[in-house]
């Protein structure tokens, strides 16, 4: 019999009524939002093998984001030094990550089968003057 007491109040008092004023969360996903972050650029040596270091690149949750490339380029005439930072605004259409820099540069992301991301710039030129491409993960 107590075991039957004991039982029927902790259900009574177990269950209470909902009183509606729970809220009930949802999540909002939106698309192209997994870039949010900050990434290392890199490219490749000639030999096309090993990673080089080129930069930081930052995606923020408010569409905005900044990039500098830092880096040391060879050429005939000795080495120089290739430095940019820039501030973007960026938009994902489905396909591309779309980033327009404070100089109206226009530059897009993708995302290729290997999993990493490469950026290019719109007007066809090499970005930072890096004939192998830029990437990052």
């Amino acid at each position: 019999m107590k075991k039957i007491i004991a039982i029927s109040l902790l259900l009574i008092f177990g269950c209470s009524k909902d009183d509606g004023s729970s809220e009930v969360e949802v999540e909002i996903i939106i698309p192209g939002i997994e870039i949010v972050g900050a990434h290392t650029l890199f490219s490749y040596n000639d030999g096309g093998t090993d990673e080089i270091n080129v930069g930081n690149l930052r995606f923020d949750s408010d569409f905005k984001g900044e990039y500098e490339i830092d880096y040391i380029r060879g050429s005939l005439l000795g080495q120089e030094r290739i430095y940019y930072n820039k501030y973007f605004d960026w938009s994902f259409d489905g396909v591309f990550w779309n980033i327009i820099n404070e100089d109206d540069v226009g530059f897009k992301v993708r995302l290729l089968p290997n999993g990493l991301y490469k950026l290019t710039r719109v007007d066809g030129y090499s970005v930072a003057l890096l004939s192998n491409g830029v990437y990052f993960r």
